[in-house]
């Protein structure tokens, strides 16, 4: 794996991820199916392991409370790496979506009700 630097911005209109390997910016649009959750936003660049090979990025957000989303690298149909995103920015990675998914509903159950935001975009 070698080490890369991913851009993540949310707000009102989209979540949106910027890396260098990729041609253009990948973008997954608020709607009824992915709504935009109750906070100021973030822009954030971290570092990361990025698998040697991948052939795609993938959204995923089903089975995930709103304000979540994990971003998916995929090898041949198989995810390699799972970073996953929240309302504040980023969470942590894990080597599956089962996974991520489980660590954001433990997250959530265990978080107090007055939760903190990353900065505003």
């Amino acid at each position: 794996m070698t080490t890369s630097a991913i851009r993540a911005v949310e707000n009102s209109e989209a979540f949106t991820i910027y890396l260098d390997n990729l041609e253009e910016p990948y973008s997954l649009r608020h709607d009824e199916h992915f709504p935009a959750f109750d906070g100021p936003g973030y822009e954030e660049v971290i570092e990361f392991d990025e698998p040697e090979e991948w052939d795609e990025v993938e959204f995923v957000f089903d089975g995930c409370p709103d304000g979540y989303v994990i971003v998916v690298f995929r090898l041949k149909g198989r995810p390699v790496l799972c970073l996953l995103y929240g309302p504040g920015g980023f969470v942590a990675h894990f080597g599956s979506i089962s996974e991520a998914r489980n660590a954001v509903r433990a997250q959530v159950e265990s978080k107090p009700s007055s939760g903190s935001y990353g900065s505003k975009v």
